[in-house]
């Protein structure tokens, strides 16, 4: 796997009633190639509700990626 991919929050988080919120998560890449991965949330709406969020991609290496010398 050459990303990981998850929440940024560690706590769980309670919204109101047609409340709106900013849920921040991180995305690391590690090498150039095709990516892909997924969490699941889990929504309290009249019973517990699980949505998976999924990412995929594609990394690019640039002629200039200092990152190999870390």
């Amino acid at each position: 796997m050459n990303c990981c991919f998850g929440p940024k929050h560690s706590e769980v988080i309670t919204i109101g009633p047609g409340e709106t919120l900013l849920y921040v998560c991180v995305l690391h890449l590690y090498e150039p190639g095709p990516f892909e991965s997924s969490m699941n949330l889990f929504l309290d709406e009249d019973g517990i509700r699980k949505i998976k969020l999924e990412v995929r991609g594609n990394i690019l290496e640039r002629p200039d990626d200092q990152t190999k010398n870390r």
